[in-house]
């Protein structure tokens, strides 16, 4: 009760000298316009129960990839024609790497791919085709990731 009491009483010292300002939030949580010579620079919320973060939602049920990540990594093809086509493939799995247990085990087998100047029709193989449907299948099925706790052990 005294971290709650403590925070408030820092909001209101922080209101009083103009650094923050109440807003309304689409959303009906507090938040605060952050001030900085006079110019509101960004906007800030708490109190809230789920918190979207670069493709992630942290909640009180957990940690979880964001559903339209999921339905991009889906929605590619299984056969890519072109380099650039890997290359974003890749770069939106790895939006996912927290939540998939060794994907460096799934990706190096696309590494030969990005380095040659072939193209990928002639270097492509079934085998590529595999890895890439497994790796979606990985992706629709993704774990939810507990929060810690702060009794809870950790080691680093």
């Amino acid at each position: 009760m005294e971290d709650k009491n403590d925070m408030q009483e820092i909001i209101k010292e922080h209101i009083k000298l103009k650094f923050i300002e109440p807003g309304v939030s689409a959303y009906s949580s507090p938040s605060f316009l952050l001030r900085n010579q006079g110019e509101i620079k960004k906007e800030s919320t708490i109190a809230v129960n789920k918190i979207e973060f670069l493709g992630i939602l942290i909640g009180e049920a957990g940690i979880e990839l964001q559903e339209y990540i999921v339905e991009k990594i889906l929605n590619f093809s299984n056969v890519f024609k072109e380099k650039k086509q890997l290359q974003g493939f890749l770069g939106v799995v790895n939006f996912a790497d927290i939540f998939i247990k060794d994907l460096a085990r799934y990706k190096k087998n696309f590494q030969p791919l990005l380095k040659e100047t072939e193209t990928l029709k002639r270097k492509r193989e079934e085998f590529h085709t595999q890895r890439v449907l497994r790796l979606k299948q990985v992706c629709n099925n993704l774990p939810k990731l507990a929060i810690p706790q702060h009794e809870d052990e950790l080691v680093v």
